[in-house]
């Protein structure tokens, strides 16, 4: 049977409060190492397990959080490190995350949503919509009370998101820097031109700063972008024709690192050299090295995005905060071995 507080109290000489502080309320910083320790070696060995119950009749909440998301996984994809950091900061505060995945069409069904709460005995959403957002989903959730934070989606309020507008600023301000002014943004991953506002924000934001930096250099914004985006197979000499063009870039930043690799295969069997004839910046979570080069690339802010999404939601959820504006996290580039400065 299951100890109770009082027991593991009683076992180490200390006090009830002492006990539940440690493993109920996430206060063991207050507390000397050892007597922490102590105490969590005697719950271990008592077979202490938390009454969930009883803490959310006591506290009216439920220590949970659910992560609201679409069955369709295009419009709610969600970055590892992301995901990681969400559910280390809910387990330093001892809440759990649970995943809750709808039709849209049943979602938007006003009465709906604080019936899902009610069932996943959740106290506030991490809503993961990203793309292809359905437009009566934010009101939805406004108009049930819900305390609620959008992850990596740009919204009027409430939400965090990598700050991809500057990311592309950063890129292209990065390679003028080198001396090059024959500047492209590259994307063969989703979407086309003609569908902007259906994609994710950052496909239209990262190229809006990458344009406006262009422009204020004296620079004129390239897309290296098909109507529709090539398909895998055919990336590669997609790639080659336009860098054996008479025009061609001197510099590419990459949306994905799917657009980096096919660019740099294409530019090596051109006989073209990286980064001496071009240069590459790329997106993406990690320096992830291809064809024996590191990339320079815009680090994705994944754990501070996903640690700032649930301290945002928790200020909510403590009555700590009301709406809250938009929070956008600071990217930073790492430098590899595919930039150079241009050659006379």
């Amino acid at each position: 049977m299951p100890a109770t507080l009082r027991q593991i109290a009683e076992k180490l000489g200390v006090s009830v409060n002492t006990v539940s502080a440690i493993l109920n309320k996430g206060r063991g910083s207050l507390y000397r190492p050892d007597t922490r320790q102590a105490v969590l070696n005697a719950a271990r060995e008592l077979n202490y397990r938390p009454n969930a119950s009883a803490r959310a009749t006591r506290t009216g909440k439920f220590g949970c959080v659910a992560m609201l998301q679409s069955v369709d996984p295009v419009r709610s994809a969600l970055l590892p490190g992301c995901l990681e950091a969400v559910q280390q900061v809910l387990g330093e505060r001892r809440l759990h995350l649970t995943f809750a995945a709808f039709d849209d069409e049943e979602l938007l069904r006003g009465e709906r949503l604080p019936q899902i709460l009610n069932e996943w005995s959740a106290d506030g959403l991490l809503v993961n919509y990203n793309k292809q957002v359905p437009p009566k989903l934010e009101d939805t959730i406004r108009e049930g009370g819900l305390p609620a934070v959008w992850i990596n989606t740009r919204m009027k309020s409430d939400c965090v998101h990598p700050d991809d507008l500057a990311g592309g600023r950063l890129a292209a301000e990065y390679l003028l820097k080198l001396g090059h002014r024959n500047i492209g943004f590259a994307n063969y991953w989703i979407g086309s031109r003609d569908n902007l506002e259906d994609l994710h924000y950052s496909v239209r934001d990262r190229y809006a700063g990458y344009a406006a930096a262009m422009r204020e250099a004296g620079c004129e914004p390239r897309w290296i972008w098909e109507e529709k985006p090539p398909r895998a197979e055919d990336r590669v000499t997609f790639t080659r024709r336009w860098l054996q063009a008479s025009h061609r870039p001197t510099a590419v930043i990459a949306y994905h690192p799917f657009t980096a690799l096919p660019i740099l295969h294409a530019a090596m069997t051109a006989g073209l050299h990286v980064p001496r004839d071009l240069s590459l910046v790329v997106f993406h979570n990690d320096v992830v090295p291809e064809f024996d080069l590191r990339p320079t690339t815009v680090l994705l802010p994944e754990r501070e995005t996903g640690r700032l999404a649930v301290e945002m939601l928790l200020a909510k959820i403590d009555g700590r905060a009301a709406i809250q504006p938009p929070r956008a996290v600071a990217m930073r580039l790492e430098r590899g071995d595919t930039c150079a400065e241009t050659r006379p």
